[in-house]
């Protein structure tokens, strides 16, 4: 606390957590005769506390802030269990914690792009405003697939029942060399994501930020036709992911240079420079 302090006497809970009119009430404002705006520096006379005498309610206060320091300006000091403050570490404290979901790491990892994992985050969460659900609001008239598949749009349909992003995963799994699969709903393409993206081996990395790519793009350019009456092809689409995915992988070093990893990396088109003759990275 400093000697200028400008923090509320009576109203912020300055003392043990608590602000004095709720410990004490407000009659001891009045009792005290200072002002209902008063700052801690009202009772503070040469960097010692000078509290009312006259106030019963307040010997017991006085009594107490004779062990808090005054110093020269008022500062903001972060204690819990002897550490020094940070922001995650009260973010820690005052978050309400849950189970982290069984996909948290497909969706967050190391070298994901942010944008891609927040898309898959959404999809996860079933949370995209597809026109189903639009149409259950009430907003839109109708529900049928902007890609002109004939089906309507749901979060199922759209990744990867749709012919067209259909198309595109499809393209996606085999540049990760990764067998087609009789479904192709979201459903389905979930349950694979869970048994076959997690792990820190190249190929299951590069799975997990294609399938974020894939979902991100998909998603664009879904709203490109919406909104934008802006149409491409499957294999410009592809082409993007392609994009970000080769760009974001070619900063990868020492990747074990395998048969397997070396393979995807040549689907890519990513440089050789990534291996080494032992994985101690990805």
């Amino acid at each position: 606390i400093g000697r200028e302090s400008t923090w509320s006497l009576w109203y912020e809970p300055w003392f043990q957590n608590t602000s004095l009119v709720s410990r004490l009430g407000h009659r001891v404002i009045y009792e005290s005769g200072l002002p209902r705006n008063a700052t801690l520096a009202m009772v503070i006379s040469d960097s010692t506390w000078s509290w009312p005498a006259n106030v019963r309610q307040l010997r017991d206060i006085s009594l107490a802030c004779v062990g808090i320091p005054i110093g020269p300006s008022d500062s903001l000091d972060w204690k819990f269990k002897g550490r020094s403050f940070s922001f995650k570490e009260a973010w820690e404290v005052i978050r309400v914690h849950h189970p982290a979901a069984p996909w948290a790491k497909t969706v967050w990892f190391p070298g994901a792009i942010p944008r891609h994992s927040f898309c898959l985050w959404l999809t996860f969460h079933k949370a995209h405003s597809t026109l189903d659900n639009l149409l259950r609001l009430g907003i839109v008239q109708t529900s049928q697939c902007p890609f002109n598949c004939g089906h309507d749009e749901s979060i199922n349909h759209l990744f990867f029942e749709c012919s067209f992003t259909k198309a595109v995963w499809d393209k996606v799994l085999k540049l990760n060399n990764c067998p087609t699969p009789t479904t192709w709903n979201w459903e389905s393409t979930a349950r694979w994501a869970l048994g076959r993206t997690k792990g820190k081996q190249f190929h299951r990395w590069m799975r997990r930020i294609g399938l974020a790519a894939s979902i991100y793009h998909c998603w664009r350019e879904r709203n490109n036709r919406i909104f934008r009456q802006s149409v491409a092809s499957p294999s410009r689409v592809e082409e993007r992911i392609c994009f970000d995915v080769g760009s974001k992988a070619a900063f990868c070093r020492n990747i074990l240079d395998s048969p397997t990893n070396r393979a995807i990396a040549d689907n890519w088109n990513i440089d050789g420079n990534i291996f080494k003759s032992t994985e101690l990275g990805l």
